[in-house]
C-alpha cells in the first residue's frame, strides 16, 4: 500500500458562525495556543459499497471553553456509525459533533460507504469551531479508488491515488497533490512558463510571456492606453500625453497649455478656458474682463477696464502728477499741470501771464508788469536818490558811488573842495589858501617868528 500524505493545519482565531450552539457560549474566547483538527482514513483507497472509517482528531487549545466540529463527506456516500454522539444532518449533508464544553482531545469517527459505480478521487472537507473561531480540518482530504496508487497516468510523479489533477501537461511542475504550480499567477504552469515572474496584471502568451502590442514598454493588461502612437513617451500606466486628458476638457495633455481647467468650462484649441486666459495681459481673466483690449501699462479695476485717475481741477493732469492742483478753469497747462497764472519763471513775484519782462534778473525791483522799476535820481548823476549822498550834483560833473562829484567832496577837510584843492592832503589845522595849500605867515625880520 502506498504511503498516505498527512497535512496538519493549524490556525489562529478568526470569527465565523459554525453552529448556533458554539456561538451561543456566554464566555469570551480566551487567548491561548493554536488548535489542531486532523483527518485520517483506515484505507489507502476506497472500493464501491465497502465502508471507509473516517477519524477526525481534534485537539483544542488549552483553556478552550466550548467547541464543535462538522464534516462534509463526498456526495452520495452513505453515513453511519457516528461516534462521540455525533449526528447526520441530512438537509446539509454534514456529520456534526458537539458542542463540547471542555478542552479535551477527542477522536470523532464515522463510517462512509461509497455507492456502486463510484470512481475517481473523492474529497472530504471539515471544520472545527473553537470558542467561535474556525479551524479547517487538515490531514488526509482526498481518497482515491483502491488499486490506483501503482499508476501515474499523466507522468507527473504523483501516483493516481493522490493525484488531484490527473491530466497535468507534461511540461508542468506540480505540487504534492499532482496539481500544476503557477508562481507568478499568470495562468501558465511553472515548467511550461518561459517567462517567470510575470506581473500579475500582464496578458501572456501560451508560453507565459507578456505581450506589448503597441511597443511602449508597458505589458498588455497592465497598459491602460493600449494604442499608444509609436515613439511617444508613456507613463507607468502606458499612456502618452496624447492619450491623456487630466482635466477632462477634451484637449489632450500634449496640446493642453492649461492643464487644470475647472470642470465644465469651455476651452479653446489650446485647452484654455476664459478663466485661464488674459488676452490683453491686464491681470483680469477673460471671463471677468469687460474691456478685453486694454492698452499695455494701463491701470485697471476688477472688471478689466481702465481706472481713470482723479483730476480735481480738470486741467488734464491727474492729481498725483499735478504740481498746481487748483488751476483756474480754461487755462492751458504744462506737463506739470501749471498754467501761466500759476508759474513765475523769473521768480520776480509777477506770474507769467502778467509778466511783460519774463527774464528779470534776480533781486531787481519790478512793477506790476514784471519789469524792473528805475529809482528816482533828481540830480541826474546816475545814483538813485535813496543812495545819493550828494543829491544836488552840478550837471555834468562825474560822481563816485555815493553820487558825489569833486566839487562836493573835501577829502582833507581844509575847506577847499577837491576840484580846486591843489594840496589834497593838507594836515588838519593848517591855514590854507584858495588853492587848498598851507599859507606861510609873514616874518619880515626873518627871525622865525611871524609878524603877527
Amino acid at each position: 500500500m502506498a504511503p498516505r500524505t498527512t497535512h496538519v493545519v493549524t490556525t489562529t482565531h478568526w470569527c465565523v458562525s459554525l453552529m448556533a450552539a458554539a456561538m451561543a457560549s456566554p464566555f469570551a474566547a480566551p487567548a491561548h495556543a493554536a488548535t489542531t483538527s486532523v483527518r485520517s482514513f483506515d484505507v489507502a483507497g476506497y472500493v464501491p459499497q465497502q465502508h471507509v472509517m473516517v477519524t477526525v482528531q481534534v485537539v483544542p487549545a488549552a483553556g478552550s471553553l466550548v467547541w464543535a466540529a462538522e464534516e462534509s463527506p463526498p456526495t452520495g456516500w452513505a453515513i453511519a456509525d457516528i461516534g462521540q454522539s455525533g449526528t447526520w444532518d441530512a438537509v446539509n449533508s454534514k456529520v456534526k459533533w458537539g458542542p463540547f464544553f471542555d478542552a479535551n482531545t477527542r477522536s470523532l469517527t464515522y463510517r462512509a460507504t461509497p455507492p456502486a459505480g463510484e470512481d475517481g478521487p473523492k474529497t472530504f472537507t471539515g471544520v472545527a469551531s473553537i470558542d467561535g473561531s474556525p479551524v479547517v480540518t487538515g490531514g488526509e482530504t482526498v481518497l482515491p479508488p483502491a488499486g490506483a496508487c501503482q499508476y501515474d497516468d499523466d507522468g507527473d510523479g504523483v501516483n493516481n491515488c493522490i493525484d488531484v489533477c490527473p491530466n497535468t501537461p507534461a511540461c508542468a511542475s506540480v505540487d504534492a497533490t499532482g496539481c500544476p504550480t503557477d508562481a507568478d499567477n499568470d495562468g501558465v504552469s511553472d515548467g511550461c512558463d518561459m517567462c517567470a515572474n510575470t506581473p500579475t496584471c500582464a496578458d501572456v502568451t501560451a508560453n507565459g510571456c507578456p505581450t506589448d502590442a503597441d511597443g511602449d514598454g508597458v505589458w498588455n493588461g497592465c497598459d491602460l492606453c493600449p494604442g499608444t502612437p509609436a515613439g511617444e513617451a508613456v507613463n507607468a500606466n502606458g499612456c502618452a500625453c496624447s492619450q491623456l486628458d487630466v482635466d477632462g476638457d477634451g484637449v489632450d495633455d500634449c496640446t493642453d497649455t492649461c492643464p487644470s481647467t475647472p470642470v465644465g468650462e469651455a476651452v479653446d484649441a489650446n485647452g484654455c478656458s476664459c478663466s485661464q486666459r488674459d488676452g490683453d495681459n491686464d491681470g483680469v481673466n477673460d471671463c471677468n474682463d469687460q474691456c478685453p483690449a486694454t492698452p499695455a501699462g494701463v491701470t485697471v479695476g476688477a472688471d478689466g477696464c481702465e481706472i481713470v485717475p482723479a483730476d480735481d481741477d480738470g486741467d488734464g493732469v491727474v492729481n498725483a502728477q499735478d504740481a498746481c492742483p487748483n488751476t483756474p478753469a480754461g487755462q492751458a497747462v504744462d506737463a506739470n499741470g501749471c498754467s501761466c497764472s500759476q508759474r513765475d519763471g523769473d521768480n520776480d513775484g509777477v506770474n507769467d501771464c502778467d509778466d511783460q519782462c519774463p527774464a528779470t534778473p534776480a533781486g531787481a525791483t519790478v512793477g506790476a508788469d514784471g519789469c524792473t522799476v528805475v529809482p528816482a535820481d533828481d540830480d541826474g548823476d546816475g545814483v538813485a536818490n535813496a543812495q545819493d549822498a550828494c543829491p544836488n550834483t552840478p550837471v555834468g560833473e562825474a560822481v563816485d558811488a555815493n553820487g558825489c562829484s569833486c566839487s562836493q567832496r573835501d577829502g582833507d577837510n581844509d575847506g577847499v573842495d577837491d576840484c580846486d584843492d591843489q594840496c589834497p592832503a593838507t594836515p588838519a589845522g593848517a591855514t590854507v589858501g584858495a588853492d587848498g595849500c598851507t599859507v606861510v605867515p609873514a616874518d619880515d625880520d626873518g627871525d622865525g617868528v611871524a609878524n603877527a
